[in-house]
Order: C-alpha cells, then sequence, then structure tokens
C-alpha cells in the first residue's frame, strides 16, 4: 500500500500525504526525525531526470522528479506492495502536481486548501491503486442508488479474492462468480501476451443480445458489473470503471476512438481456424483464443445462463489494442485485433 507521498524543493517540504492521517498534521515536524531528515538530503542529490529508489526492512522508498523537474515526488509504499503499482502511483501523483500552481518563491507557502485537496487526491489514488477498506461501502452506497447493476463485486488482483460485492438480491452473488471471473481473466491475460498485444487490459464488455458485463481493472484492483437485462453497454461499462477508479467513462477519453486493422480471422465452431486478412497469428495465438472463448462462455453463462455473442477488449499497452470477437448465428466466431490510432 502506499504510506506516504514528499514534495521537496531544495531540500524544503512543500506538500506531506500520510495514510496515517495524525502524521499529516504538522508537515515541517515530519521532517525532523533522522529517517526522514536523510530523504530531504537524499532527495537532494537525485538527478532529475531519473527515477531512483530504496529500501528497509519493511518499506522502500522511490524518488522521481516531477513534470517540470524541478521537485522531487517521494513515495513510501509498503514492502508487499507490487513495484509497476507503486510507481503508477507515482506517475499519478505527478499528474496531480501539474494541476498545482506551486510557489516560485523559496519562502511562499502553499495554501491549507491546497494541501488537503492535494491529500484527498492522493488517498484516492491509493483507493484506486491498492484497494482499502473503504471501497466496501463505496460499491454499496454507489450501486444501492442504481436499479440497473443488480450483481457487482471488486476482486484484488495479489490476493486473488472479492474485497466487495453487491448484489440485489443479496443471494444472485455466489463465490463461484469470482472463481470464473479469475479463470477467464488469467486466459485473457495469457492471450493477449500470446497475440502480442501486451500483458494486462484496461477494460473489458462481454454481452448477448439481453445482457452485458463489463469489467475494469486499475492496479491492484479487478471491478466487474453485470448488468440488468437490455441495460445499455455503456451503462454497464461506466459502473465497472466507477467501482475501479473512483471516476467516470470519461477517466477513458486518452484512448483513441480511430482503429486501424491488423488481422482478422474466423474461428470454426468445428474448432478449425481460418486467417481471413491481415497479419498471421502464431500457433500460441490461436490456441490461446480458442480456450478463451471457452472460458468467456463459463463465465458469461455463470451470471446471466447464456453463451456470449460479443467481446471486446482494450489493452493497456501504447498505443491501445483491442481485441473483438463476434459470434454468428452460425456458432462460428470471427476475432479481430485493432490498434488504437494516435
Amino acid at each position: 500500500m502506499l504510506k506516504e507521498i514528499f514534495v521537496i524543493s531544495e531540500g524544503l517540504l512543500l506538500l506531506h500525504y500520510s495514510s496515517d492521517r495524525s502524521r499529516s498534521e504538522d508537515d515541517q515536524a515530519i521532517m525532523s526525525s533522522g529517517l526522514l531528515t536523510a530523504i530531504r538530503d537524499f532527495s537532494t542529490h537525485t538527478r532529475s531526470d531519473v527515477l531512483e529508489s530504496f529500501s528497509t526492512e519493511n518499506e522502500y522508498f522511490i524518488f522521481a522528479p516531477d513534470s517540470e523537474g524541478k521537485r522531487v515526488v517521494v513515495g513510501v509504499f509498503d514492502r508487499r506492495a507490487q513495484v509497476p503499482i507503486a510507481r503508477k502511483a507515482l506517475e499519478k501523483t505527478i499528474d496531480l502536481l501539474a494541476q498545482i500552481d506551486m510557489p516560485l518563491d523559496q519562502g511562499r507557502q502553499l495554501s491549507p486548501e491546497v494541501k488537503e485537496r492535494f491529500r484527498a487526491q492522493v488517498e484516492q489514488t491509493s483507493q484506486q491503486l491498492f484497494g482499502t477498506e473503504q471501497i466496501v461501502s463505496f460499491v454499496d452506497e454507489l450501486l444501492s442508488k442504481r436499479s440497473d447493476i443488480p450483481l457487482a463485486f471488486v476482486v484484488d488482483v495479489e490476493e486473488r479474492k472479492a474485497i466487495a460485492k453487491f448484489a440485489r438480491p443479496r443471494p444472485l452473488f455466489k463465490d463461484s462468480h469470482v472463481n470464473e471471473f479469475l479463470l477467464m481473466h488469467s486466459t485473457l491475460c495469457r492471450t493477449i501476451s500470446n497475440l502480442g498485444i501486451g500483458d494486462s487490459y484496461v477494460y473489458f464488455t462481454l454481452s448477448s443480445p439481453e445482457y452485458t458485463v463489463a469489467a475494469c481493472w486499475s492496479g491492484n484492483i479487478l471491478s466487474v458489473a453485470s448488468g440488468a437485462m437490455r441495460t445499455r453497454e455503456g451503462n454497464v461499462l461506466g459502473a465497472a470503471v466507477n467501482l475501479c477508479y473512483h471516476d467516470s467513462v470519461d477517466s477513458l477519453a486518452e484512448i483513441s476512438d480511430e482503429l486501424s486493422l491488423s488481422s482478422r480471422l474466423l474461428m470454426k465452431k468445428s474448432g478449425d481456424i481460418k486467417h481471413l486478412e491481415g497479419e498471421d497469428i502464431a500457433l500460441l495465438g490461436e490456441i490461446a483464443l480458442s480456450t478463451l472463448v471457452k472460458n468467456l462462455d463459463g463465465f458469461f453463462k455463470a451470471l446471466n445462463r447464456r453463451t456470449f455473442t460479443a467481446f471486446d477488449v482494450v489493452t493497456s499497452s501504447k498505443p491501445s489494442k483491442r481485441l473483438r470477437l463476434q459470434r454468428e448465428s452460425s456458432g462460428d466466431i470471427e476475432a479481430s485485433i485493432l490498434s488504437h490510432v494516435q
């Protein structure tokens, strides 16, 4: 988890966040301890163009310059936190700093209102990426006001278990839903890797003519939302994004709508695969796609007792890639790999 954030300029502390609220009360007092004085001194010598880190028995520290290269941002994380997610948390914090009018004069301080807003935004980032106990009440508060999402849950990727769930009526949720989802999630990650289009995804939608299920992935959190009959796909995806990012679907706006076709093939009901257009797909990719279709059906049937007819996943690679599956009336499935044009 994210424990603390320090923003330091020329040895002076400008901003501080701590998951322990009592430690955020007096920022300058924070810097008086021996360890954190060492952080200040280390940050002074950190080169402006590199990311550096060091570890203690229980924590590790990541140092990085802000977007202007004028200040050093220090993140303190629990040793159990995954390094890629910790670095993503620091990147998001640097993005937040770019929105703050930082003081140019060494003696000028930021207002208490700015500091409090920064702390609240970092807390939200921490919840988005690592998950906290607050997510249980957040999920219930968000979905109890809606009638179009009867089932949803949030999964901790590292622990591989549900950390929050919602169902109306309550018996609608079953532990087997999580198991089917995790099996499908693992297969999906392996499939996009074998297809050479990434190693993780941002979100996906899975649907039949009557129902839609959507999932979103951010840091250590996976959210799943299942819509009521004939609920619009955009509304179901919006719910999944809300659960995952504590934000709106607008947070996905940087993903371009302009697409170019990379490859297209037909997966016959008999098991044969026919290349239709674009680049050839490696044998491992074809095998992974066949397994993915079975797992997608297993997951969708567990929630809606139907086979899926359409699947669309956006990968987290840059530029983003897209894998689309469309089941025809014959039972054959057309698979397309597309690239988002930047």
